[in-house]
């Protein structure tokens, strides 16, 4: 089964954002649970986010909520995986967002020497609420 996942994994990834944003919205509007109030110009440029992580269609979704909703809730797995100071951290950033003016825009970029699972990862959960592993 691993090979196959990692088979299938090796497809998605070697699909564009363009066509695999096409057929994520197929398939859960095959499979009856596409949402339609969600904007598929953002899920186009979100997909790179998470591609590289992808073994499945249906596995997008739910790492790209936090784009799509009001309201992130923190599971308790990703809660427990992030430091004992998280939250003195994420009041300064909020702190800090209130006071500036930021254009936002959807970037895979990552922080100089740190891997791309890694800092997708705690971002993942700072802005999701969800570990990327789930």
């Amino acid at each position: 089964m691993k090979k196959l996942d990692w088979l299938n994994g090796h497809y998605i990834r070697a699909l564009g954002a363009d066509e695999l944003t096409e057929r994520i919205v197929a398939f859960h509007t095959e499979r009856g649970d596409w949402d339609a109030s969600i904007d598929v110009d953002v899920l186009r440029r979100a997909v790179p986010l998470v591609s590289e992580r992808m073994t499945l269609l249906g596995e997008a979704l739910p790492k790209l909520r936090f784009l799509f909703t009001d309201r992130v809730e923190i599971e308790e797995a990703a809660r427990a995986s992030l430091p004992d100071n998280a939250a003195e951290v994420l009041d300064a950033g909020i702190e800090v967002l209130e006071t500036v003016s930021l254009r936002c825009r959807i970037d895979p970029g990552r922080a100089e020497g740190e891997t791309r699972r890694r800092s997708g990862h705690q971002t993942e959960i700072r802005l999701s609420g969800r570990c990327g592993s789930d």
